[in-house]
């Protein structure tokens, strides 16, 4: 089993999956339910929120990587709840 086949929680463990404060390195399977957002400069979680229509809490929820929601990475990736 390779890092993108692993949950999120369980890609926090795995060195070679790159999960980090602030999304995930490389770009991850697709989830039902949620789309998948590469964080672009300027990115923050209030302005993810508002454009995808979705609360901070949800997003943070289903990112369970970002520890804080101020340190997000330019080029990683992010669930956004659908």
């Amino acid at each position: 089993m390779n890092a993108m086949e692993l949950n999120m929680n369980e890609l926090e463990l795995v060195n070679g999956g790159r999960a980090v404060a602030g999304g995930l390195a490389h770009k991850p399977a697709a989830k039902a339910g949620y789309i998948l957002h590469k964080i672009t400069a300027r990115d923050t979680v209030w302005g993810l929120s508002r454009k995808y229509h979705c609360s901070m809490d949800a997003i943070l929820a289903a990112n369970p990587s970002i520890k804080d929601k101020r340190l997000i990475r330019t080029n990683y990736w992010l669930y956004i709840p659908a």
